[in-house]
């Protein structure tokens, strides 16, 4: 398959380290060392960015911003970084509505899951998974997964048809679902990747986790709209 770029998006000052679109497609937003967030609307040209640039957010981290995600209904984001925090922003006005600090270690990635985005889940260098309630002011965890033997380095899940009838496993080309039935509408199920060779699938609202080992640092997974495939990239 052949790729060609159609668009250069410059205004970093450093790495980038992630890059996301909204939920339909049409803006995207980029973080990286420089501390900062940038939003975009990667359709229109601009001569000195490459992309039209909508809006910076910077101010609350003190060290490099990991990953950010976007809500389904692109009003929220949460960024995560190498201070240890964890940030829910509001995207129209710039300010920040939330902020975390419960883990011991730079913070790699979030999520936001459970239906209406109502939970958002972190992972971290310090070992642990962690979930956040949105709708509460607690500034504590509402749970953390802590069975993990090194950094977990990405989590992800199913939005559309969310989850899998049955635990996901990988075959020749990443995750293949264990039964070919239809998917079932949850979206409890959580995939974790971790530097300790595992991708985790977590079942929420059953309590159950099922493992498949790849022996290698997994750096990253993303699972399908439809909950079917998941794909993992590895340190091999």
């Amino acid at each position: 398959m052949d790729f060609k770029e159609t668009r250069r998006l410059r205004g970093h000052v450093g790495a980038v380290l992630c890059a996301r679109y909204t939920k339909d497609g049409a803006y995207a937003l980029t973080c990286g060392a420089d501390r900062s967030i940038k939003l975009w609307n990667p359709a229109r040209a601009a001569p000195d960015t490459g992309a039209l640039l909508i809006k910076n957010y910077t101010g609350p981290h003190a060290r490099e911003i990991s990953q950010i995600c976007v809500a389904d209904d692109c009003a929220r984001f949460c960024s995560v970084g190498g201070d240890k925090s964890c940030f829910l922003w509001d995207v129209a006005t710039g300010a920040v509505a939330r902020r975390w600090e419960d883990h011991a270690a730079r913070v790699n990635c979030c999520a936001f899951c459970a239906p209406g985005d109502q939970l958002l889940a972190t992972g971290s260098y310090d070992r642990t998974l962690k979930f956040w309630d949105l709708r509460s002011n607690n500034r504590h965890p509402l749970q953390t997964l802590d069975d993990f033997g090194d950094s977990v380095t990405s989590v992800a899940l199913a939005k559309e048809t969310g989850g899998f009838d049955q635990p996901a496993k990988f075959g020749k080309h990443g995750v293949e679902p264990a039964s070919r039935k239809r998917p079932v509408v949850t979206e409890t199920s959580v995939v974790v990747g971790c530097v300790d060779g595992k991708v985790r699938t977590y079942d929420l609202r059953k309590g159950r986790m099922h493992a498949d080992n790849f022996k290698v640092p997994v750096t990253s997974v993303k699972v399908s709209r439809d909950g079917h495939v998941a794909a993992a990239s590895c340190l091999d």
